[in-house]
């Protein structure tokens, strides 16, 4: 069970609530008396202490710590940050995401781009079978309007 984080107001009403009986006040001051003052500035310490203790915990885990401190127990551990380097090499799509893909205007030029000829281009999946079927079908609603 996490251990429950008490608000700051609430913590310096108990610590000025506790502070008054230990010395058999009748009442609770107020915060501008002495008690008043005095518990503000425990409430706030014992208030940093837990958000301290709070952040350190985050910064034990991988996937909770900041950037800078995971790269720290990176290096403790003997592994180095690389520099960014783009990516190179060919990459390959296959198959039709009807959702994502480009138009086939998109999908054409890039093919053009990439030193195909329109026959070749035209025969990719997504001008051929259902998927050529239904461009056919969009371009004729856009052009009816």
């Amino acid at each position: 069970m996490p251990w429950p984080n008490t608000p700051l107001k609430d913590r310096e009403e108990r610590l000025r609530s506790g502070i008054s009986t230990g010395l058999g006040l009748k009442g609770t001051p107020g915060r501008m008396s002495t008690v008043g003052v005095f518990s503000a500035e425990v409430a706030a310490e014992v208030d940093s202490a837990h958000q301290h203790t709070a952040y350190n915990k985050r910064q034990i885990f991988a996937a909770t710590a900041d950037e800078e401190n995971l790269v720290i127990k990176a290096a403790a551990s003997g592994l180095q940050r690389k520099p960014a380097v783009p990516a190179e090499g060919e990459v390959t799509f296959s198959g039709i995401d009807g959702v994502t893909m480009a138009t086939p205007l998109d999908a054409l030029k890039t093919s053009l781009t990439a030193g195909n000829t329109i026959s070749e281009a035209l025969a990719q999946p997504q001008f051929s079978g259902l998927a050529g079927i239904g461009w056919e079908w969009v371009n004729l609603a856009y052009l009816l309007g």
